[in-house]
């Protein structure tokens, strides 16, 4: 039987089931890369160039730069036994057929690709219907206590209220008039309020921008201009949630709740608008919002830029 230390430092092999488009081609890059975070069931890997991977176990939602590999009962009975070891600042090693941090190797081969960019233009007021009610209304009922529109609900004069106020009211502007320049100044308003990881006003953004590639055929220019005006304002991380979907590039989450959309299904729309709502402390609740509201503006139900 070999000793205690050479069992602890014997490399631990994952296979990955699932790998984005663009997660492929930052391997294919061959990135020097250190790690950003460790979490529970997920690693942020940060490659020189600012872009950012992230592996994953199959209890996070798939992302738009995800490496999902399964969880394996006979690798131990949680999942934090994958990361353990791994350490922010550890070195990566990374090419085509996957990666290497510390003990840890992750295989990609046999992953199945996915495609995480949306359709531009799949939904409007005739295909969304009733569904963009029900979504209001589970946004409204269903949102963290601490989150972004309870914030707003509250009417408290606070300074984060005011500033999302004022960054909603110039990306409305921007997005009805079709005017990259407005919308740039709402994103830098907007970029960086609140705590956490990923804060409020970040999350808020990428909702936005999912409603700008799911209601608009050609979404490209104010997309970038919300990509532009808010990512030198924020985190690293929120910075690439932001850049993605500016590409059109998001969460299965967002997949899933656009087909239900598409497809009238009012139990898939609230099951996944709970999916979305659940995201983190208040992720989810940000994004739902910010997606909302900007469907709101092209249907004509909600007009704050008056």
């Amino acid at each position: 039987m070999p000793p205690v230390d050479r069992i602890a430092e014997s490399p631990f092999n994952l296979q990955a089931t699932l790998i984005s488009l663009p997660a492929a081609q930052w391997l294919t890059r061959r990135p020097e890369a250190r790690v950003l975070h460790v979490f529970n069931s997920s690693v942020n890997v940060l490659a020189e160039d600012g872009e950012i991977l992230s592996l994953a176990t199959t209890e996070i939602e798939p992302g738009p730069f995800s490496i999902v590999a399964e969880y394996q009962a006979d690798r131990g009975d949680t999942s934090t036994r994958y990361f353990h070891g791994v350490e922010v600042a550890s070195r990566v090693v990374a090419n085509a057929s996957g990666l290497e941090i510390g003990r840890l190797r992750v295989q990609v081969k046999n992953a199945e690709r996915w495609d995480p960019r949306l359709s531009a233009g799949l939904l409007n007021q005739q295909s969304v219907g009733g569904g963009l009610y029900l979504l209001r209304d589970l946004t409204v009922h269903g949102a963290s206590k601490e989150s972004l529109l309870s914030a707003l609900r509250a009417q408290d004069g606070s300074r984060f209220q005011r500033r999302i106020g004022e960054a909603w009211h110039e990306l409305c502007q921007g997005i009805l008039s079709d005017d990259p320049r407005l919308c740039a100044e709402g994103a830098r308003q907007a970029a960086g309020v609140g705590n956490g990881l990923t804060p409020a006003g970040d999350d808020f953004l990428v909702g936005v921008l999912v409603g700008l590639w799911t209601g608009l055929t050609d979404p490209g220019r104010l997309a970038k201009s919300i990509v532009a005006g808010a990512t030198p304002y924020t985190s690293r991380l929120s910075a690439a949630w932001i850049t993605a979907a500016g590409r059109g590039e998001v969460g299965q989450v967002w997949h899933d709740l656009a087909s239900a959309l598409l497809d009238h299904d009012q139990g898939s729309i609230l099951s996944v608008g709970r999916r979305v709502l659940s995201t983190g402390h208040t992720s989810g609740s940000d994004a739902m919002s910010g997606f909302v509201a900007t469907l709101d503006l092209f249907s004509g139900g909600w007009d704050q830029a008056s």
